[in-house]
């Protein structure tokens, strides 16, 4: 599963702390939450050349 969309769920539905989600990911606090406030997933497209 996508590692946003984890963090996402386990906040939202199984309301886990930021600080809990931090260390199970090992990513910083500033970065969960960025996950968290995503609105949709980022899509990359291919540059032609």
């Amino acid at each position: 599963m996508n590692g946003r969309a984890e963090i996402r769920r386990r906040y939202h539905l199984d309301k886990e702390s930021i600080s809990s989600l931090s260390k199970a990911f090992t990513l910083s606090r500033p970065t969960i939450r960025k996950h968290i406030n995503t609105i949709e997933e980022l899509v990359y497209q291919c540059q032609s050349g």
